[in-house]
């Protein structure tokens, strides 16, 4: 059972890796993983205390992406809106991205922020270039998140092998 539980833990921190990429919920695998590797085993190895503090780490990620995100397409010119615009085009472009446009889950998603940004920015205010800039605020917002959570999975990958390596 335990070889069948370590299995499934380093599934899910590939694919979550993987996934941080292409969506916002590829730590989100790597806790859900976690969580199914320390109840298959008996919390024997991974003991409460350290699935709590992978969940402490999926939490500060989740909240420094969504500030992150927030903060540099503000910078950039964007209101509320056109931040909803972004992420709405964001989702909808790594859905279609690889089916309709070609483009792949990653290219499409992050084209689909800064388009939704700059046409709901575009529709706004009716200023192209301000529009230009918020879309690419939304987009920067995103790239440095997907970075941001880079790191984020890793301390995760730390705190496993803390508690596994024991």
């Amino acid at each position: 059972m335990e070889i069948l539980a370590l299995s499934l833990l380093i599934l899910s921190c590939i694919i979550g890796t993987i996934a941080i990429l292409f969506t916002n919920f590829g730590t989100l695998i790597i806790l859900l993983g976690s969580a199914l590797y320390a109840w298959m085993t008996g919390f024997t190895s991974l003991p409460w205390q350290g699935l709590a503090w992978i969940l402490v780490l999926y939490l500060i990620g989740e909240t420094l992406e969504f500030f992150l995100v927030v903060l540099s397409a503000r910078r950039f010119g964007a209101s509320y809106i056109g931040i909803l615009g972004a992420l709405v085009g964001g989702a909808l472009g790594t859905i279609l991205g690889p089916a309709v446009l070609g483009l792949g889950a990653l290219v499409g998603g992050l084209f689909g922020i800064f388009l939704g940004g700059f046409l709901v920015e575009h529709i706004r205010q009716g200023d192209t270039s301000a529009a230009i800039k918020a879309g690419i605020g939304g987009l920067l917002g995103r790239l440095g998140a997907i970075v941001l959570k880079g790191f984020i999975a890793l301390s995760m990958f730390i705190c496993l092998a803390i508690y596994l390596l024991r």
